[in-house]
């Protein structure tokens, strides 16, 4: 069981969620890095990811196809920064099976114009012990109708990356 940090919103279009999870850092940052891991734990209960393609370097594509509820969508991004064990910045956003960015409303969900098409994700990785507290920190613009389902959607997916750090 991980120990939990309150999620909180920054006023600044941030979703800043922090975990600590019992296992060493390595292994958490993996789980960022690696696609078999990537898909297994990223996204709401009930999701699937069937195809997902990651090179974790500056400039490495995220490209992941996502099945859930009776949707499915295609999510990706780039990596701008990995610093390994510690930090990775990378753009995430809808996308088309290609890897061109979309507008949410390609799968139903909303855009505002105006909105960018991505946003960035900044994950930090800090040792606790023999624990890791993770720090996920997206850009979200305040007026999005979808900030409290991403909220949401994140810390389902860090629940099943704890089940998954368990599992090892």
């Amino acid at each position: 069981m991980i120990d939990r940090i309150p999620t909180a919103t920054a006023p600044d279009e941030r979703i800043v969620i922090t975990r600590i999870f019992d296992a060493p850092r390595e292994r958490v940052f993996a789980a960022w890095t690696t696609a078999e891991h990537w898909a297994r734990w990223f996204g709401p209960d009930g999701c699937t990811i069937p195809t997902c393609t990651l090179d974790a370097r500056p400039g490495g594509r995220l490209h992941f196809h996502i099945l859930h509820d009776g949707n499915e969508l295609w999510v990706g991004g780039t990596f701008r920064e990995v610093v390994a064990p510690e930090r990775i910045v990378l753009t995430l956003g809808f996308q088309d099976e290609a890897g061109n960015p979309v507008p949410g409303t390609t799968y139903g969900h909303p855009h505002i114009e105006g909105h960018p098409l991505d946003s960035i994700v900044t994950v930090t990785f800090a040792d606790r012990g023999d624990k890791t507290e993770m720090t996920m920190e997206r850009t979200v613009p305040l007026d999005d109708p979808s900030r409290a389902d991403m909220i949401v959607g994140w810390n389902m997916g860090f629940n099943h990356l704890d089940a998954l750090l368990a599992a090892r």
